[in-house]
């Protein structure tokens, strides 16, 4: 089947054609078998649809939806889900930070004697040197 005739087939019966598209769709139908049987499988499912009940979103359906929309409009602006998300994101990442943070203090109090400020968080004048020697664990 050509497109330009498919395409013909398929508004003929959505919208009134002209004279002209009329008899090529005539034509195209008496010449080809598969054209035929697409028309009638299109009139088929058409009749069917017709016939089967007509469903419906219930009553003030377009109210419903309308109030669900300003709700999420109101609800939040483009800020604060913004903060929301990152939060979201990254508590995770600060769990593991403050763990990662309570082991480098647990190690350093292991290593030393005197407590200082300097040495809990590694910002001691220690050369690169000094710092190869010590112990690991």
């Amino acid at each position: 089947m050509i497109k330009k005739t498919l395409r013909l087939l398929y508004r003929s019966f959505e919208c009134r054609l002209s004279e002209r598209e009329q008899a090529s769709l005539e034509q195209a139908l008496e010449r080809s078998p598969e054209l035929r049987a697409e028309k009638e499988r299109i009139q088929l499912q058409r009749e069917m649809l017709s016939q089967g009940p007509a469903s419906s979103f219930g009553p003030a359906f377009a109210e419903r939806v309308m109030g669900r929309l300003d709700a999420a409009e109101t609800g939040s602006n483009g800020w604060e889900l913004f903060y929301t998300t990152l939060l979201m994101l990254f508590r995770r990442f600060a769990i593991a930070g403050a763990v990662a943070l309570l082991l480098l203090l647990s190690y350093n109090l292991r290593l030393g004697d005197k407590l200082s400020s300097e040495e809990i968080f590694f910002a001691s004048d220690a050369t690169h040197e000094e710092l190869k020697r010590l112990p690991l664990f």
